[in-house]
């Protein structure tokens, strides 16, 4: 039987909102039974990777995009960035 290639999702947040993205992602990989792989830069990028180049990367390759809309989060640059690239 082929592997399956895990699907991207993608979720948008600002730092503030780390611990909520935290429950997410692990509702969404368990919902999933971790056949999908959850990006956030939070939890996703390791020290010493090229983080602008992860965040890209990971844009691209998303089947699906999930962003925090909050009061704050909506005043941001980067949440525009990453809407406009998904």
């Amino acid at each position: 039987m082929p592997e399956l290639i895990k699907k991207t999702i993608f979720l948008s947040h600002i730092t503030e909102e780390k611990e909520l993205t935290s429950i997410f992602q692990q509702l969404i990989e368990d919902s999933f039974f971790g056949q999908v792989h959850v990006f956030t830069y939070s939890f996703s990028i390791k020290p010493g990777q090229r983080w602008f180049d992860e965040i890209e990367e990971n844009l691209k390759n998303s089947a699906i995009m999930i962003v925090f809309c909050s009061p704050k989060n909506i005043q941001r640059p980067w949440i525009s960035f990453e809407c406009g690239a998904g």
